[in-house]
């Protein structure tokens, strides 16, 4: 239990990813009815949520939510004029498309991503990594929501992975038209309760971050990509120290050297069968 809460809290602290480089759909799916990270289910700003379906039904063609699903579909379609024309330069590469294109870096790393539900909130809620004053100088009415996309990409890394993934797209207006000008991928673990969905889908990327925190980037399904964490035995030899003793000092760590992949299961199944083990956070009742 000691060892659980301690990893809640690194997990807490450290994970913050606020790249502005982004990085089995179901949208009946139910909430979870308790979270430890959200201690009611009051605050949580459920009602807001809609779906990619009701979104389309509202035939608001230039409305700032209606930009959540026409980058995603102009990025899937490969219609990149048209998704250039409705992103801001600093995501959409403006200067360098061609490129970035062909070589599939930044958003053009997605081959295909589908908007599944989104929910206006408060940039309060995104801990810290939107700030509207960076954008008032070129945009007005800006709009900030969290939103879950399925997403495949032609390779995983640090801020790209397949299957669901939950993000922050910022919309402001420009001129006479609305824009994505900001769309980030905060670790779940520091946004605030409005900002969440909590729904088990969510325990795929909390597992992710967290791991990315033990220096170990991995993919959905379970693979260890590379990692950038310095062996334990390093560190103990350079502090003169045995293993044991280093362990015994630093629990956490020992945590951090325990993955080495999954055995043959994506993360989604690891995580059903190991919840807690999993992420920290329990998506029982």
């Amino acid at each position: 239990m000691k060892k659980r809460k301690l990893l809640a809290s690194i997990l807490t602290l450290i994970i913050v990813s606020t790249s502005t480089t982004p990085i089995f759909a179901d949208t009946s799916q139910k909430p979870i009815d308790r979270n430890p990270l959200a201690p009611s289910l009051s605050s949580f700003n459920l009602d807001n949520i809609k779906t990619a379906e009701e979104l389309q039904q509202t035939n608001s063609e230039d409305s700032a939510e209606m930009v959540l699903l026409e980058f995603a579909e102009a990025l899937s379609n490969k219609d990149f004029d048209t998704y250039r024309s409705i992103t801001d330069e600093s995501i959409n590469a403006e200067n360098i498309p061609g490129e970035l294109q062909d070589s599939h870096e930044g958003m053009y790393n997605y081959k295909s991503i589908e908007l599944i539900k989104y929910k206006e909130i408060e940039p309060t809620d995104t801990g810290g990594s939107v700030e509207i004053s960076r954008y008032n100088n070129e945009y007005t009415d800006i709009h900030v929501y969290a939103a879950k996309y399925d997403c495949e990409v032609y390779e995983e890394d640090v801020f790209f992975f397949n299957g669901f993934n939950y993000v922050i797209c910022v919309v402001g207006m420009d001129d006479d038209s609305y824009k994505l000008i900001d769309f980030k991928k905060p670790a779940l673990a520091i946004l605030g309760d409005n900002a969440r969905f909590y729904e088990e889908d969510e325990a795929v990327q909390l597992f992710i971050e967290k791991q990315r925190t033990f220096g170990n980037i991995i993919g959905s399904d379970g693979e260890l990509l590379y990692t950038n964490r310095v062996p334990a035995e390093e560190v103990a030899k350079a502090e003169n120290k045995t293993l044991s003793e280093y362990y015994e000092e630093n629990p956490v760590k020992y945590e951090m050297e325990r993955y080495n992949g999954l055995d043959g299961q994506t993360v989604e199944e690891y995580i059903s069968q190991n919840p807690i083990e999993a992420t920290s956070i329990s998506f029982d009742n």
